[in-house]
């Protein structure tokens, strides 16, 4: 009987929605998960076996107990993570970097965490918040510094930089100014060019480095979109939107008079408004509310989305697909650079802020012909719904 080829995930498991590609390939691999520091920090459900920091002394020592074939990072910007990734290389075990969402380059992310924290939102903290794990700097300390080996000691000063940056300011500041291999993974898994650039700026790495797969998340839906029969007995748009989008400047009125435009549309059209909610706003009480509008939180995003008569969006990756299929809306907002990378490719916005009914068409931001192989090669790779056949490719190897 074939063994499964085992694998360690350092990712954020409290988000389902981005477990999807684990649940894809869970008859092909065998998935093992640490995120939390204890278990004490951890609430949260998963049909995988979890580890826990505090539960080992070193690096070593979790990694002899998993014993994986192979480790995936959703990021390497924690000292745990860069400690695990120097063990793994130490041991020669293969450690990759999978990529999530839609990026600009690295720096404009740090101005936008700037701007959430100025901000004084009204707004409820959410399910991903409200619990912050424990710190126990000693075992850090101790476990950081355990993974190092005499072989490392050409970029040990490297490696005590970052600890002691990262403890004056803050990791996300301080790790594109201290670059290493040993706290860069084996390979980057990303889900097209346009991301590329954020690592580059980060760790300093090269397109040799990169394996452009599509986006997993996708896959479903991008198959059902050129077969997919809408809901005409209980007929919806869906408005995908982003999470903390007062970040960008929309101050959470103007979010509420968006809302209430779109829904205003919908009635017109004899149908109801459904808002999938990012969960970044899960727990929000602010949001503006009418009979006809329904919010959801964890939902089968590709019925979602299949069924609907025509979808609104801002930025969010699920909105990609659907420029190329005409099945969306598109509106702008001040501050967001994202969107300005992909007007430049023909894609027309309408405007967030002072938008009137009658300019929702569906048929405005259709690429024309010549730029739309252009746009799916830099932000999707590939349109064909096969993401998830390249990754069991990829980690089989």
């Amino acid at each position: 009987m074939k063994t499964k080829k085992k694998f360690l995930i350092y990712w954020d498991y409290r988000r389902s929605d981005l477990l999807v590609p684990f649940n894809k390939l869970s008859d092909e691999f065998e998935w093992n998960f640490i995120f939390f520091r204890s278990k004490e920090d951890d609430n949260t459900q998963l049909p995988y076996r979890r580890f826990y920091w505090a539960d080992f002394k070193t690096p070593y020592e979790l990694l002899t107990d998993v014993g994986p074939d192979g480790i995936i990072y959703s990021d390497l910007s924690s000292l745990y993570a860069v400690s695990m990734n120097i063990a793994a290389k130490n041991k020669n075990i293969p450690t990759y970097l999978l990529d999530h969402g839609i990026k600009l380059d690295y720096f404009f992310y740090l101005d936008i965490e700037k701007n959430l924290k100025l901000l004084n939102k009204k707004v409820q903290k959410t399910k991903l918040n409200v619990r912050p794990f424990k710190v126990d700097k000693f075992h850090t300390v101790r476990f950081y510094f355990a993974s190092l080996k005499f072989k490392n000691l050409a970029q040990s000063i490297k490696i005590f930089k970052l600890f002691f940056a990262s403890l004056s300011s803050n990791n996300a500041t301080a790790f594109p100014k201290i670059k290493f291999p040993l706290r860069c993974p084996n390979k980057y898994l990303l889900f097209s060019k346009q991301n590329f650039v954020y690592y580059k700026q980060r760790d300093g790495i090269d397109e040799s480095e990169i394996i452009y797969f599509g986006n997993p998340h996708q896959d479903d839906y991008v198959l059902q979109l050129s077969k997919a029969v809408k809901d005409t007995s209980d007929p919806y748009y869906l408005l995908l939107d982003d999470g903390q989008i007062e970040g960008f400047g929309i101050t959470p009125t103007q979010k509420n008079n968006f809302i209430c435009k779109l829904n205003e549309f919908a009635l017109s059209q004899k149908s109801r408004l459904v808002v999938k909610l990012h969960p970044f706003d899960y727990d929000r009480t602010d949001l503006y509310q009418h009979d006809n509008i329904l919010y959801k939180t964890t939902a089968d995003i590709s019925k979602l989305i299949t069924a609907a008569t025509g979808c609104f969006a801002i930025s969010t990756t699920l909105m990609l697909p659907l420029i190329i299929a005409g099945k969306l809306v598109a509106f702008k907002v001040p501050n967001l650079k994202i969107q300005e990378v992909i007007e430049s490719y023909g894609v027309k916005f309408l405007d967030y802020l002072n938008f009137s009914l009658s300019e929702i068409d569906f048929t405005t931001t259709i690429i024309p012909g010549p730029q739309s192989a252009n746009f799916i090669e830099h932000f999707l790779y590939k349109d064909d719904g096969k993401a998830n056949e390249r990754l069991r490719t990829i980690l089989r190897l």
